[in-house]
């Protein structure tokens, strides 16, 4: 009897491992934002696939907005004050795009000091606001006494379309935010549309 005892316990605490494992999976242990791989893979699900649009497949939502944020000079943040800084630069930051973000919106890291927000069924204006609210709250509370800023790029793409594009539009609508002066929001062009 003591050792089926024993034996319930220890698969009672595995369990509980895997539910820490598999929770891990999906979170970036500094920041708590979802992990990229987990990103990727839910936000396929918001589009259709090349071979499912030729059978006429109902997409989740119709049209999919996501937002690239990147810390500013953030590599000047970790040589001035340190890496142990620079973490709590990541983490705060983290913290107040969870905080301004709808439920079903998904935020992750990217990677180094970028973040991702995927805003499905939100339009490139609604996801442009977003942005701007956020990085007016990140300027107006410095961490550890440190001003911090951020710049962001917006895109927004029909769920038919590739998802490459998507990405691709976000990603050089924050190079430009990065390189026409930083601290700001810039969306990507509108797509032209035929409309028959």
């Amino acid at each position: 009897m003591v050792m089926k005892e024993k034996l319930t316990e220890k698969i009672a605490r595995l369990e509980e491992e895997v539910k820490i494992l598999r929770r891990d999976a999906i979170h970036d242990y500094l920041t708590g934002l979802k992990t990229r791989a987990y990103f990727e893979k839910v936000l396929e699900l918001y589009f259709v696939k090349k071979e499912d649009s030729q059978r006429k497949t109902c997409p989740l939502v119709e049209e999919v907005s996501l937002i690239f944020f990147d810390i500013d000079n953030f590599k000047k943040i970790n040589d001035t004050y340190g890496h142990s800084t620079g973490d709590s630069v990541l983490k705060e930051i983290s913290k107040i795009i969870l905080e301004n973000i709808r439920e079903n919106d998904i935020a992750a890291r990217w990677g180094g000091e970028e973040i991702v927000v995927c805003l499905p069924g939100a339009i490139k204006e609604d996801a442009s606001i977003k942005a701007e609210i956020i990085r007016k709250k990140i300027l107006k509370n410095p961490i550890e006494n440190i001003p911090v800023t951020v710049s962001a790029g917006v895109s927004s793409k029909d769920s038919c379309d590739p998802i490459d594009e998507l990405f691709r539009e976000a990603d050089e609508a924050l190079y430009e935010a990065k390189r026409s002066g930083k601290n700001k929001v810039v969306c990507a062009p509108a797509k032209n549309r035929t409309w028959i």
